[in-house]
Formats: C-alpha cells, structure tokens, sequence
C-alpha cells in the first residue's frame, strides 16, 4: 500500500504542478489576446487614417487637374489667338514688301 500512496502522492504533485502550469499558460495566452485586440484597433484605425487621406488626396489631385486642364485651355486659346496675330502680320508684311519692290 505505501507504493501506491507514494506514487499518487507523486501523482497528485505532478497534477498540481500541471495546474499551476495550466494557470500561467492562460494568464500568457489572456496577455496575448488583449495585445492582439489592440493591435486590431490600431491596425483598424490606421486603416481608416489611410483611406480617409487618400480620399482627400484623390479629391486634391482632381481640383488640381481640373485646374491644369482650364489653364491649359486658355492656354491653347492664347496661342491660337498669336497664331492668328502672326500669321495676319505676315501677310500684312508680304503684301507691303510687295508693294516696295514692284516687278517690272
């Protein structure tokens, strides 16, 4: 009988060992799921930072087209207008230079 005491004496010391190793395992995987949780949150939040400001940075970019596009467009209307100007001047300029040296 004193064998089987000894060994459930060792029995029952293995399983309070086992316990107190149980325990400290679920205070470490506790610790692990609150730093998961905020890495969430913060993942989350980064996330929704990030989305936001490309929305903004999509909307400033298009102001910013659309302006380049109207300056290019009066742009485009200026140099036709000096084109026209030039090209009047030339044919003012041939038709007096014409006039200056007459054929004979």
């Amino acid at each position: 009988m004193e064998i089987n005491d000894n060994l459930g004496e060792l029995m029952l010391e293995q399983l309070k060992l086992l316990r107190g190793d149980v325990g400290q395992t679920n205070e470490r995987l506790d610790q692990t799921n609150e730093s998961l949780d905020q890495l969430r949150q913060h993942t989350a939040r980064g996330f929704l930072d990030t989305n936001t400001k490309l929305a903004a940075l999509t909307g400033e970019i298009r102001e910013l087209t659309d302006r380049v596009d109207h300056f290019l467009g009066l742009f485009g209307q200026e140099v036709r207008s000096l084109r026209e100007t030039v090209q009047d001047h030339k044919q003012r300029l041939s038709r007096l230079e014409g006039s200056e040296n007459p054929r004979t």
